[in-house]
């Protein structure tokens, strides 16, 4: 195992979109948006706006922002109140994830992290 930032990779954005506002601005106020490839995030405002798409879609892409080559998606397993308690995420190499076929897994990964939630909130 190893640490990931929250801000370059799937399961850290989709947690990232989906945790109270409170505790999600606090989050945001303290992050330190390092570079890590060409495709990371390192502005607040763009990290904001994809948060945004994030809660819209259910799911969240990382296409090399962490690592070059590497392509991810992931969606939050919430709560009863919508608030992020893990995530569910796949991940390979970007010539095995093109870019037509993310919506599709994305859609795919948020079914499963809904049935998730589902077997913990029984």
């Amino acid at each position: 195992g190893c640490l990931a930032p929250l801000h370059c990779t799937a399961p850290g954005k989709a947690m990232l979109a989906f945790l109270p506002d409170a505790e999600q601005d606090a989050v945001l106020s303290r992050l330190k948006l390092e570079r890590h490839t060409e495709r990371t995030i390192v502005t607040k405002r763009d990290l904001t706006t994809e948060i945004e798409r994030i809660r819209t879609h259910g799911y969240a892409l990382d296409k090399g922002e962490h690592f070059e080559g590497i392509s991810c998606v992931a969606a939050p397993i919430l709560d009863l109140h919508g608030h992020a308690v893990g995530a569910v995420t796949i991940a390979g190499p970007s010539s095995r994830f093109p870019a037509s076929g993310m919506a599709e897994r994305g859609r795919l990964i948020r079914q499963q992290a809904d049935r998730i939630a589902r077997a913990f909130l029984s």
